[in-house]
């Protein structure tokens, strides 16, 4: 796959676009595309060239969702509202592209309750997988600055493998989880500094499951019958 990853890989002209996504796709080794952008920045003529792409080769669009709550969005500066968020993935959904989101949980905007509850939101959108961070702060953004001013509470490993399941548990089963657990580049994290590797936290997540004998959907499931 080629991973258009940083910043926001569908703006810019339809035509620089469409050069630079044929450009991957003539290597031979690639058979796909994976593009990271905004849902602000998701025009019809955008989806459409994805759409067409898509119908030779495999195409995912990963949106950033970031937070269902405006009072988030408005607090990170964001520039655009959630309404945004619906329309963008449900005009990729109905071009038939495979939607992906990236989402944050720890806003000290949301209350554990609105975490939760986020997740049957999204479970109402038509999106296919779902990459999952907990909040970083991270050297020279303005989110320093304020954690610096107000030091707001941050999941620890141990808080985050026990709300994780419980987030899980609520989401649907047919979304496909790409990311439980981010990291910040280099030394450039101020908190939470983590201990453990990421690949002990999704073990220790694992165990949580076995521990409850439960699964992802399990509520969810419960809730539709």
């Amino acid at each position: 796959m080629a991973y258009f990853q940083s910043y926001t890989n569908t703006y810019a002209p339809i035509k620089k676009l469409e050069q630079l996504y044929k450009d991957a796709l003539d290597f031979p080794e690639i058979v796909g595309l994976c593009i990271g952008t905004r849902p602000d920045c998701l025009n019809n003529d955008v989806l459409n060239l994805l759409s067409e792409i898509n119908k030779d080769t495999y195409v995912s669009l990963e949106i950033g969702i970031e937070s269902v709550y405006d009072k988030t969005l408005k607090w990170v500066n964001r520039g655009h509202d959630f309404k945004t968020t619906i329309s963008a993935i449900e005009r990729s959904a109905n071009k038939g592209i495979h939607t992906s989101g990236h989402y944050i949980l720890g806003f000290p905007t949301e209350t554990i309750e609105e975490m939760l509850d986020s997740a049957s939101i999204l479970n109402s959108l038509p999106i296919d997988a779902l990459k999952i961070h907990h909040l970083h702060i991270v050297k020279n953004t303005k989110l320093a600055k304020e954690f610096e001013s107000k030091q707001f509470h941050l999941f620890t490993e141990t808080e985050w493998v026990s709300f994780i399941c419980d987030y899980l548990e609520i989401l649907r089963s047919d979304i496909v989880i790409q990311r439980l657990v981010g990291d910040a580049q280099g030394d450039t994290l101020i908190a939470p500094h983590w201990k453990t590797q990421k690949t002990i936290i999704l073990e220790s997540i694992l165990k949580e499951f076995f521990k409850r004998n439960t699964y992802q959907g399990i509520r969810s499931l419960f809730n539709s019958e």
